[in-house]
């Protein structure tokens, strides 16, 4: 039987006696615990990338939506050029044309004389009168009084817009204001006016044309289109450009006509 001394040396070792029997420590059973959690912890990562979701390179996560043949922003592009230019040139016709504008006489001052002991009393020719264009360089006036006919004839022909009222063949009520044609100086200047009215309205439909273009260059580069379709595409863009433009032009040219004649 081992003394203290080698008693106390056999429990340091990995052998230990109890009640007379020697016993081995499970080893086994903690070494297969500790390498189980081990292999758990190695597969949590695997089963991670495995979950991943796939790399934007494989372009399976982001479908091609884009239309190359799709026009939308050109054509609504040359559809607000064109309604600007039709508002440019309406206020061109108004204002620049040299043409006389007839709301100018409702704002002229008529004096209307009372009776005897009565104050005068002067008020806008448009609150006594219709200014009524006829068409063509001929004015309607239309009093709502006969008293009126006269001072409102005297506040025309005194104006300083250089016209002549004449009375109506047809009606004791109202008057007839041929108007002057519009001088050269004005035309000119209206003409010019309209020209650059157009070409900002050109410029537009050019920018237009450009972003459309970056477009199809974006897709080209991404080959997110066939060089056919590519080629198609650009040719139906080239076709509304053109049409657009040449819109535009006839619309210019129409107006200086109107002008002109």
């Amino acid at each position: 039987m081992a003394g203290p001394r080698q008693l106390r040396r056999v429990q340091r070792g990995p052998w230990r006696v109890i009640g007379g029997h020697w016993l081995t420590p499970p080893l086994q059973a903690s070494s297969s615990f500790s390498t189980t959690a081990l292999l758990s912890k190695k597969k949590a990562p695997k089963a991670s990338r495995a979950e991943a979701p796939p790399s934007p390179a494989t372009g399976t996560d982001e479908p091609a939506t884009d239309d190359p043949f799709d026009l939308t922003a050109l054509t609504a592009a040359i559809a607000a050029a064109r309604a600007r230019l039709a508002d440019d040139l309406a206020a061109l016709r108004a204002s620049r044309s040299g043409r006389f504008d007839p709301t100018l006489l409702e704002a002229l001052r008529v004096q209307l004389r009372k009776g005897s002991g009565e104050k005068d009393s002067v008020v806008r020719l448009g609150d006594v009168a219709q200014v009524l264009p006829r068409g063509g360089r001929m004015v309607s006036i239309v009093v709502g009084e006969k008293d009126h006919l006269k001072p409102v004839s005297s506040t025309i022909l005194s104006s300083p817009h250089s016209l002549a009222p004449q009375p109506s063949p047809t009606s004791p009520l109202e008057l007839l204001v041929p108007l002057p044609p519009p001088t050269a100086e004005a035309r000119a200047a209206a003409l010019a006016a309209a020209g650059r009215a157009g070409e900002a309205a050109t410029e537009r439909v050019r920018r237009a044309r450009q972003a459309q273009q970056k477009r199809l260059r974006r897709m080209e580069l991404d080959r997110a289109v066939r060089p056919d379709d590519l080629r198609k595409a650009q040719q139906g863009m080239e076709r509304a450009f053109g049409e657009g433009v040449k819109a535009l032009g006839n619309e210019v040219a129409g107006w200086k006509r109107g002008v002109e004649g």
